[in-house]
């Protein structure tokens, strides 16, 4: 579970978490506990085959009948790379619009610059 989404909702064989301390293993069954979970990933075992996600840290409370994880960011690797391109896609929108700024700028105090030469030039003209 993470604060945007239920991210997965079933009948898991085992888990490996990674914790502070290194992976913790969790299988169906297990002594109940509660444990940090640190910044990296949960490797889950569902009908055989295993599934990994990328997780933010968070807890995990184990029961007997099932264990609950909170984390404040959990993703499937492809999801995890389509936001990794979202964001890189924003950042490169986000330069290019600072260097438009940036050229804009530039624009208008060159034509600041011109048109105090102008006046001045204007103004030395008009003494005589």
């Amino acid at each position: 579970i993470s604060p945007e989404k239920r991210f997965f909702d079933g009948d898991c064989e085992s888990m490996i978490i990674d914790s502070p301390t290194g992976k913790l293993g969790v299988m169906a069954r297990h002594a109940p506990m509660v444990a940090a979970i640190a910044n990296g990933s949960i490797t889950f075992k569902v009908n055989g085959e295993w599934k990994t996600c990328f997780t933010t840290g968070g807890f995990a409370e184990v029961r007997p009948d099932k264990t609950v994880v909170n984390v404040q960011i959990v993703e499937w690797p492809d999801e995890m790379e389509a936001r990794l391109q979202e964001e890189q896609k924003e950042q490169t929108e986000e330069q290019r619009r600072q260097e438009q700024s940036l050229k804009e700028y530039n624009e208008s105090r060159a034509a600041i610059a011109r048109e105090m030469v102008r006046l001045k030039t204007k103004h030395s003209v008009n003494v005589d």
